[in-house]
């Protein structure tokens, strides 16, 4: 746990020391700094770091033996995940090459994400490893992968207005966890105003959701059959501490965004805080949905992350400078308070503590 304790940190730190808010050029050499520290400590990373790596690297051996025809149907692998396992294995066997290179892409993405992006990359930085972004990305590979490749097309296609090359990122996120596929419905919200009714039907969607999460769970897996044997693991049951407490934190975040920005919606022309205020919209629904059926917070994932720049993005249009850095220092707590819970207390989620090279 010390290794992340030295990380956040040296983001506070070497904020301070940058001011990378201030100019471009600051703010590139903070991304590239940061964002390179998080890749090689999560490119170092023993295979016992993340409670899925050790499937994965597993995975990588038995396709490295494999043609990818023979993987695809001996393994319950995506054929993108299959084929990347593949290409690695021809330059060696050794599946830290896998960790390695998923990591580099992942980090890549993300930095990239915040930079082009975010309106504060201190605190856009500070939430990705405090909302245990980071710890996710290092446990759920093929997913971060999918995520990885979706936050790249959001920002050299989706805001250009390039839907159809969104939509084809999209497809390809897919191929690599079959879950990304529902980030089709961000393309039916580019044009949608957010309205502070939207905060009602939230409230409405979610009781529907949580009280027919068995029906809507098996339309899931019929839909993506890949994941048809969850309806007999643990997945297919609710983990109420880990929920509430996940669904509590994104309340928050969403209530105090719709009730400090509240005018910004009201105003005519749409803002990419619309679309900011949606994507936490479904982040809320499906993180309910996760108090009853688990497997649904594979679904938060792709909505989670923007939570990273929602924060920044509102707090910069909160006018008066006392109520800002209240609301900076209230949200600062929670997610410190929400992280250490998580790290301390239930290390097991993520399985990155203890953190260890694979040196070791």
């Amino acid at each position: 746990m010390t290794i992340y304790i030295i990380i956040i940190i040296l983001t506070i730190l070497l904020g301070y020391c940058l001011k990378p808010n201030k100019n471009q050029k600051n703010k590139k050499i903070y991304i590239i700094i940061i964002f390179s520290i998080l890749a090689i400590v999560a490119a170092i990373r023993n295979y016992t770091v993340g409670v899925d790596t050790p499937q994965f690297c597993d995975a990588f051996e038995k396709i490295s033996r494999m043609t990818i025809e023979q993987a695809e149907e001996s393994t319950r692998y995506e054929i993108g995940f299959i084929t990347l396992c593949k290409l690695l294995s021809y330059i060696t066997t050794n599946y830290q090459i896998l960790i390695i290179v998923t990591s580099l892409f992942i980090m890549f993405s993300v930095g990239q994400f915040i930079y082009k992006e975010s309106k504060d990359c201190i605190l856009s930085s500070l939430l990705f490893i405090l909302l245990n972004c980071y710890a996710m990305y290092m446990n759920v590979m093929r997913q971060a992968i999918a995520i990885s490749i979706i936050l790249l097309g959001y920002t050299y296609f989706f805001k250009n207005n390039k839907i159809i090359k969104y939509f084809f990122t999209i497809i390809f996120a897919s191929l690599f966890h079959q879950s990304a596929i529902i980030m089709i419905v961000t393309i039916f919200l580019q044009k949608l105003k957010f309205k502070n009714k939207y905060f009602l039907i939230t409230i409405i969607i979610s009781g529907i959701i949580f009280v027919f999460a068995n029906p809507i769970l098996n339309l899931f897996t019929k839909l993506f059959t890949t994941y048809s044997g969850y309806l007999e693991s643990q997945f297919a049951v609710s983990n109420y501490f880990a929920s509430v407490l996940n669904a509590l934190v994104a309340i928050i975040f969403f209530v105090i965004g719709i009730c400090y920005n509240k005018n910004k919606f009201k105003e005519k022309d749409r803002t990419v805080l619309d679309f900011y205020a949606f994507m936490i919209m479904l982040n809320v629904i499906f993180f309910v949905a996760t108090i009853k059926i688990s497997i649904f917070s594979r679904l938060t994932t792709y909505f989670n992350i923007f939570n990273i720049v929602w924060i920044p993005e509102f707090i910069s249009n909160i006018q008066k400078k006392e109520d800002k850095r209240f609301i900076l220092l209230i949200l600062l707590l929670c997610t410190l308070f929400y992280w250490g819970i998580i790290s301390i207390y239930r290390p097991e989620w993520h399985g990155v503590v203890p953190y260890k090279t694979f040196f070791e």
